[in-house]
């Protein structure tokens, strides 16, 4: 409630071709954006999609991944889906074949590393890596969209530490499938199944 970007950036994080991006500065105010995608053919579209849209001097693009470490990264790529590229965190199969996908290196960084001090609301979708990007953030006063993936965080090893991070870290949240509703982070689903 009362809640704006006006006059505020977006930290687009798994920024992909710049959907959250675009419509936080075309429409819905927001002084500009930083954007984080890490895989270099969508990081090439990113930067087309922030030039057509004539949003360049508000918009910083950056190649890079967000984590709970600075250095790189190994990313698989999904030649299916390119919503679906991910941080590569076991060389096993899944349920979408991950074993077999092209993988990538990539520049990594905490959040904490950047600055990001005029922050109105970071958008966090990374497959899976949710938790690693908020061990990373600890210092990101800014509210967070944050996608909730259980198959992804599972396989990264990482559902039960993003289960505990989500109440350290935040009082409520909103489950975008009922956005009229403030919930405590204690209501958070698949609390009980850790």
């Amino acid at each position: 409630p009362g809640f704006t970007l006006r006059g505020g950036l977006l930290l687009d994080v798994g920024a992909n071709i710049g959907t959250a991006t675009l419509a936080a500065t075309t429409r819905f105010g927001a002084a500009g954006a930083i954007a984080l995608e890490p895989v270099p053919e969508t990081f090439a579209l990113l930067r087309q999609n922030v030039f057509v849209n004539r949003i360049e001097e508000r918009v910083a693009c950056h190649r890079l991944a967000a984590s709970d470490r600075d250095g790189e990264i190994e990313l698989e790529l999904s030649n299916w889906n390119w919503g679906d590229h991910r941080v590569r965190v076991n060389g096993s199969d899944g349920a979408f074949q991950e074993a077999a996908r092209q993988t990538v290196r990539a520049p990594a960084a905490r959040l904490d590393s950047l600055e990001l001090d005029r922050v109105a609301l970071a958008w966090v979708d990374v497959q899976g890596h949710e938790a690693h990007v908020l061990e990373g953030a600890a210092g990101l006063a800014a509210p967070m969209v944050v996608e909730y993936w259980p198959y992804g965080l599972r396989r990264a090893g990482t559902l039960g530490r993003f289960h505990e991070l989500v109440p350290e870290r935040f009082e409520s949240f909103v489950d975008l499938a009922e956005p009229g509703r403030l919930r405590p982070t204690r209501e958070l689903p698949g609390l009980e199944a850790d």
